[in-house]
């Protein structure tokens, strides 16, 4: 058996790795740390300019009504602050609605990276996580939605509970990254069974109880993506490479922890565990050559 390597686990995932270095540190913002004024950002009665670009937009014509609130979000009319700051939320809204995600996560981006001095900062969150399943994870999706506390997911478990989940497994990802393990297990185990991102988030809890070095729950969290797909409880998923995927970190998990024994014995129970996991692995799948 070749040598272990948990680290490079993540890696085995094509869309689920991320960069480690995330440029928001914090997980919420205050007015201070924005280097925006204290007054409070209020709507003004629009100018002519900002009128015409919400009535394209209420009538869908996205094209027009963002030219215009790109123009009044640059300053380019009578518009004061909050206008300005609401031309700019739904100049991100209309690029979205024409196919534009790069471009949208560009605006919302900029929101988000203002904190809450920004009128509709709170409103973004929404679009970062209808962003998360239009864009890869290189598109940095992931640190913008560390820019929210925890506490700001509450909002949509009742109304959206898909997008709630979305959330729920980008914010553990987020404190996954900034090496916040408790606190991304927390936020995984949150995961509904039936969401897609279940599996997922499964993973990456099995993931950071490694790194944290606690074998028995991770051997826990990787069965629990086994139990789910046997059960039939998640959708949308490649059944068959999670299948393969938990299969192998079970096999390194177990095989880490029969060769930490007291004296240097190995636990030859773990090790057929581990032997068994890996012969579970299909010869189709693309670890199996990490199996051998």
């Amino acid at each position: 058996m070749k040598g272990i390597r948990f680290l490079a686990v993540p890696v085995l995932v094509c869309g689920l790795a991320m960069p480690m270095t995330v440029g928001a540190q914090d997980m919420s913002f205050g007015l201070e740390e924005t280097g925006q004024s204290r007054a409070p950002v209020k709507l003004g009665k629009p100018s002519k300019r900002l009128a015409e670009a919400m009535s394209a937009f209420d009538a869908k014509k996205y094209e027009t009504a963002a030219m215009g609130f790109e123009r009044v979000s640059a300053g380019k009319s009578k518009d004061g602050r909050g206008n300005r700051q609401r031309a700019q939320f739904l100049l991100g809204q209309s690029l979205y609605k024409m196919g534009y995600y790069q471009s949208a996560l560009t605006v919302f981006d900029d929101i988000s990276a203002q904190g809450p001095a920004h009128i509709d900062f709170g409103d973004t969150l929404e679009w970062l996580g209808l962003l998360a399943s239009k864009l890869p994870e290189s598109s940095g999706i992931i640190e913008k939605v560390g820019r929210y506390g925890i506490g700001a997911l509450g909002q949509f478990k009742d109304k959206n509970p898909g997008l709630y989940n979305q959330l729920l497994y980008l914010m553990g990802r987020h404190l996954y990254a900034q090496a916040s393990f408790r606190q991304a297990i927390d936020v995984f185990q949150e995961v509904d069974v039936t969401s897609p991102q279940y599996s997922y988030a499964k993973f990456f809890e099995g993931i950071s109880f490694i790194r944290m070095r606690k074998s028995r729950p991770a051997i826990a969290s990787f069965r629990a993506i086994l139990d789910a797909i046997d059960a039939g409880d998640i959708d949308g998923v490649d059944e068959d490479r999670m299948r393969n995927l938990a299969w192998i970190s079970l096999a390194r998990v177990y095989y880490t922890a029969a060769n930490q024994g007291k004296g240097g014995q190995i636990d030859g129970t773990l090790l057929g565990q581990s032997v068994e996991s890996w012969t579970r692995i299909d010869q189709s799948s693309e670890y199996w050559l990490d199996s051998l």
